[in-house]
Formats: C-alpha cells, sequence, structure tokens
C-alpha cells in the first residue's frame, strides 16, 4: 500500500498492484526474518547473561562492518542502471557474477587459512564471513530489483528466518550455549541463500556466464565508490555506539543496549523494504513534477507508518525486562531515547534512497560521515556519565540532524532532474554491447 500511493498516476494499474505485491510480500518475509533474529537473540542473552551477550554483540558489529566488502557499492549503482536502460542487464550480471566469485574466493581463503580468526577470533571470523556472502546474496538479487521483482529477495529473507529458527535454536540448546556453534548455523543459512539467489537469477535472466570485464568493473568501482564508503561509514554509524559502550562502560553495557536497540529498531526493516522499492521509481522519474509528487508522497506515508510505529514501540517497553529477563531491566532509559531514533531513521533513510537514486553519491558520502563523527562526539561525552541512556540520547540526537541536513540538500535536487541517460554517479551510462 505505501509503495503503490508514492507511484506517480500516469503509472498502469499493472504496476501499481506488482508495488503492492511486493511491498505485502516483502513485509511477510522480512516480518519473519527479523522475528527470527529477535527470538534467537533473547534466547541467546537470556543464556548467557548482560556480559557474555555483550560479547557476541561486539563480535557481530565487527563482522557487519566487514561484511561491506561483499556488495562493493555494486548493488545501488546496477539497480539505478538496469532500471534505466534494461539492455545493461545480461553484461552487467555476467561481470557481477565474475565479481562475485572473486570476491567470495577471497574470503573463504581468509577464513579457511586461519589469518582472520588468528587476527579477530573465530567468532568474529565466522559472523563476518556469513554477512560477506549475504552481501553477496543481495548483490545477485540487485538485477532483478531493477526489474521490480522483488519476490526472490521476499524467499530468501523469510527462508533465512525458518531457517534460523529451524535449525539455529536445536544447535544452540544442543551445544551448551555455545555462540560458534550458533555462528556456524548462520554461516550455514547465509551459503544457502546465496545458492537460491543465484538460481532465482538465471531463471529470470537466462544462463549468463560470468565474464569479467576489467575496464567496466574499474569503472563500476569508480561509480560505486562513494556509495560502498557511505555503506561501511553507515555500517560504522549504527555498530560505533555498541562498541563504544564495551570499551567505556564494558561488555555489559554493550548488551544492554543491545537489548534496547532489538526491540527499538526491529521495525527498521520498514523503512529499509521502503527503501528497497523506492529506488528504482526515484531513478526512473523524468520530470520535476513527477520527483516532487513521487517524494512527497512517500514522506506522506512513511511518516505515517513511522508514527504508528512509535506509538506501538512506546507501549512495549514493560515488556523489555519481561522477555529479556529482570537483569535487562537497565536497558529500559536507553530504550526510550532509541524509539524516538527509530522514527527519525524512517525518514532519513529514505532521503538517503532519494538522493541516491538522483546521482547525489558523493552528497551521502558526506552527509553519512559528518552523521558518524558527531555520533561519535555525542556518544564519547554521554557514555561515561549515563550509559547504555546516553548512547541512545546520541543516536536520537544524531538522526534529528541529519534529517535537517538532509532536507536541505533535497529541496535543490527536486529542482534539477537529471538527464534520463545517468546514473547513479551522475554521469552518462557507458555503452555497451549485449
Amino acid at each position: 500500500m505505501i509503495a503503490a500511493a508514492t507511484m506517480p498516476r500516469k503509472w498502469t494499474a499493472a504496476a501499481r498492484r506488482i508495488g503492492r505485491g511486493d511491498m505485502l510480500t516483502l513485509s511477510a518475509s522480512e516480518t519473519v526474518n527479523r522475528a527470527a533474529r529477535f527470538i534467537i537473540a533473547v534466547i541467546l542473552a537470556r543464556a548467557v547473561g548482560p556480559d557474555d551477550y555483550g560479547a557476541w554483540v561486539v563480535a557481530a558489529a565487527v563482522g557487519v562492518l566487514l561484511m561491506t566488502v561483499g556488495d562493493l557499492g555494486l548493488g545501488t549503482v546496477i539497480v539505478t542502471r538496469v532500471a534505466a536502460a534494461p539492455a545493461l542487464l545480461r553484461p552487467y550480471v555476467a561481470n557481477m557474477l565474475a565479481v562475485v566469485a572473486v570476491v567470495l574466493g577471497v574470503s573463504f581463503a581468509a577464513v579457511a587459512g586461519g589469518w582472520l580468526a588468528g587476527l579477530l577470533g573465530p567468532l568474529v571470523a565466522m559472523l563476518a564471513l556469513a554477512g560477506m556472502i549475504d552481501s553477496a546474496t543481495f548483490l545477485v538479487l540487485a538485477p532483478l530489483r531493477a526489474r521490480n521483482d522483488l519476490r526472490p529477495e521476499a524467499l530468501v529473507r523469510g527462508g533465512q528466518g525458518i531457517a534460523l529458527l529451524a535449525v539455529g535454536i536445536p544447535v544452540f540448546l544442543t551445544a551448551d550455549a555455545s555462540a560458534q556453534a550458533l555462528a556456524v548455523v548462520f554461516l550455514a543459512v547465509s551459503a544457502a541463500s546465496l545458492a537460491f539467489a543465484l538460481l532465482a537469477l538465471v531463471r529470470a535472466a537466462g544462463a549468463v556466464a560470468p565474464r569479467l570485464r576489467v575496464a567496466l568493473t574499474c569503472e563500476l568501482a569508480r561509480a560505486a565508490s562513494p556509495v560502498l564508503a557511505a555503506t561501511f561509514v553507515a555500517m560504522a554509524y549504527f555498530r560505533i555506539d555498541a562498541l563504544l559502550l564495551a570499551a567505556i562502560r564494558g561488555e555489559a553495557g554493550a548488551g544492554l543496549y543491545a537489548a534496547a536497540y532489538n526491540v527499538a529498531f526491529g521495525a527498521t526493516f520498514v523503512a529499509v523494504m521502503f527503501g528497497r522499492i523506492l529506488l528504482p521509481r526515484f531513478a526512473q522519474a523524468a520530470t520535476p513534477g513527477a520527483l516532487r509528487l513521487s517524494y512527497r508522497r512517500s514522506v506522506r506515508n512513511l511518516s505515517a507508518a513511522a508514527g504508528c510505529m512509535l506509538v506501538a514501540l512506546a507501549a512495549a517497553a514493560p515488556l523489555i525486562p519481561r522477555v529479556y529477563g529482570h537483569e535487562y531491566a537497565g536497558a529500559l532509559p536507553a530504550y526510550a531515547w532509541l524509539v524516538g531514533a527509530q522514527a527519525a531513521f524512517f525518514l532519513t533513510h529514505m532521503n538517503y534512497t532519494f538522493l541516491y537514486a538522483r546521482g547525489r553519491a558523493v552528497a551521502v558520502w558526506w552527509l553519512t560521515v559528518g552523521s558518524l563523527v558527531l555520533n561519535v562526539a555525542l556518544n564519547a561525552a554521554l557514555i561515561r556519565p549515563f550509559g547504555p541512556a546516553g548512547a541512545g540520547a546520541a543516536a536520537l540526537a544524531t538522526e534529528t540532524a541529519l534529517l535537517a541536513a538532509q532536507l536541505w540538500l533535497i529541496r535543490a535536487v527536486l529542482h534539477d532532474v537529471p538527464h534520463a541517460d545517468t546514473h547513479a554517479g551522475g554521469e552518462p551510462l557507458p555503452a555497451l554491447a549485449a
């Protein structure tokens, strides 16, 4: 419903039906995935306590920072280019498959060779590899997103959640609450998801032999470099609070904060799904009027969704000590701040999607860097005296400042629509033979 309401009126009824179906399918699959991960997190937190759960949170945060290598920032560039020029689909897919093979080959060698585990520990190494495989999976699915086919991605997300519940919980409980055994399950599920994504791509685009084109790869990497840099900095932005809490107040503080964060930001997938659907549609808007109409409808509908989510999350506050255990009651002050930050995130994420689609990746990079610097400064000032609550207040303040900066920039973009033959980097599309 949200996606359909953001489309210009001239779009066909068939496109509207596709948008509504994709949104409902993604909503269901993401709900299953997030619910499964939440259940596993609660079981782990209750079994090991705030200190050991904080250690898992720190390991997962480091793994998330490393997982950006699996995507290389190419997914966003591929979606915007193929959406604007469908003839690029097959050559881009051939090159992308070759790049994925190289990146994953290096990643597996780093883990199998033992040097990554020796440097960061086996738990971090396994979670990092699982994250890189997940990034590669969504890179493989990028050409399908460009064609507004989100069903394979929905199946991947829903299937991951079901597999983690069906396999992860029994393994965890029979392995004496071993976090490393749980990490192995995450790794296996990620590998199976990548295999399914490859099959879905072949079914949609036909058999495509991987073909590494050095010139195209370099050109894509140059166009994607702001996306990759911004993605890495964004990952740091969302994980640095837990790392700073562990460093300043100990792993127990990180565990309390993670319990609050898991509940407050459990609705993040709604904004992420919304962005995945809107990215090609913002990119396809050819006139200032169509672009402004689509953006304003997006703001109106996503603001309504954020308001509803804010009320629901506020009402859920008493459930945290009951679900996680009474030793996590100290998470409630941080939770109050994080609920507000989650509401602001709905709009900041959509604005990032808009700026990417309209060729402002460099601007996104500077916005993200500025947000990270501000967030680190506020966390450093607030964590020591206020603990997890200080980290939550820093998150809300940073998201509010980011939203103000985005709106200032978007005012100019809404009156400057690039020509149809431009991509996320704002330069002419290269001519490629099929």
